[in-house]
């Protein structure tokens, strides 16, 4: 090998080096640390489901923050936040619910919640409405007991344990409901916000916009934020960029530069987040299991056919 070669290998070299070095230091801290750990746990860490920001994220977290910290009063302003099923509604809410987690108050009467789930009973009817907000207090309660009753025990401890954000998910499931029963969770829902003086927030598919269309005031009452499915666009390629940062992998896949790749992803997935994350999960299981180390457009074409 002459030494013109030799120096030309030497310097591709040092370049791979370098870019490998780059990439690893781009990587979260955890997943940084992860890829000193044995390959079972690397896979296992790949399979865990991580928070991803983007734009819409942001925007959804700044408003609910914000009516965190507005006063009580009535006619509250709430929010509606709807999307196809796997764009990240749920774990959006989980993940704002982080920040104000429930805190244990032995000195109080109480302990204080700030924010409260309820999942929408598939089969919507006031009552069972009420009882599953009383089931998410943790109180006791008779099933028995009248409508009015248990509206006023939902805002006695509401005021009791502090909450300031109700959080209705699955709301479409109320068109599972006859047009009577659809008529009286929405006359629900507005008498919760008149009695508790807090927001709600309703979240759901886009049936979420079907369901309140029977009631003017309930619309007035809720903006509406949508989580997209992806296209492509730059802001689609952040969002491949700040997936990329939790893969424990030890070379750079650049899923954001592969434009083959980014058309494939969304021509496989029609753009539902759930589904470009679960694809880019189990290709960097094959890229660590074969020792590939980084996502190609043919490794994840190859998971694809593994997974059918």
């Amino acid at each position: 090998m002459s030494k013109k070669v030799s120096k030309k290998t030497s310097i591709i070299k040092t370049e791979i080096n370098e870019e490998i070095e780059k990439h690893l230091n781009s990587l979260l801290p955890e997943t940084r640390e992860i890829l000193e750990k044995s390959e079972e746990e690397r896979i296992v860490y790949a399979l865990t489901d991580k928070f991803i920001v983007h734009n819409a994220i942001i925007q959804v977290m700044d408003y609910l923050n914000l009516l965190m910290k507005i006063p009580k009063k009535p006619r509250m302003k709430g929010l509606i936040l709807y999307g196809e099923s796997g764009t990240g509604k749920t774990m959006l809410i989980n993940e704002f619910c982080k920040k104000y987690e429930a805190k244990c108050k032995p000195e109080e009467e109480s302990d204080e919640i700030p924010i409260l789930i309820v999942e929408m009973p598939t089969e919507p009817k006031e009552r069972e409405l009420y009882d599953r907000v009383l089931d998410a207090i943790g109180v006791p309660f008779k099933k028995t007991d009248d409508l009015l009753t248990k509206e006023k025990m939902i805002s006695y401890y509401f005021d009791l344990l502090k909450v300031r954000l109700l959080v209705f998910d699955e709301f479409h499931n109320v068109l599972n409901g006859t047009t009577n029963q659809q008529k009286k969770v929405l006359s629900a829902i507005k008498g919760l916000t008149n009695k508790l003086q807090i927001p709600i927030v309703l979240v759901g598919t886009k049936d979420v916009l079907i369901a309140i269309e029977t009631d003017d005031e309930v619309k007035r009452r809720f903006d509406k934020f949508e989580l997209p499915v992806w296209q492509y666009n730059d802001e689609f390629k952040r969002l491949l960029r700040s997936l990329e940062v939790t893969l424990p992998l030890k070379k750079p896949s650049y899923l954001w530069k592969n434009e083959e790749l980014i058309i494939w992803l969304l021509e496989k997935t029609e753009g539902i987040l759930a589904e470009i994350v679960h694809i880019l999960k189990q290709a960097c299981v094959k890229a660590i299991q074969t020792g590939e180390e980084k996502i190609t457009l043919e490794l994840a074409k190859k998971t694809i056919s593994f997974l059918k």
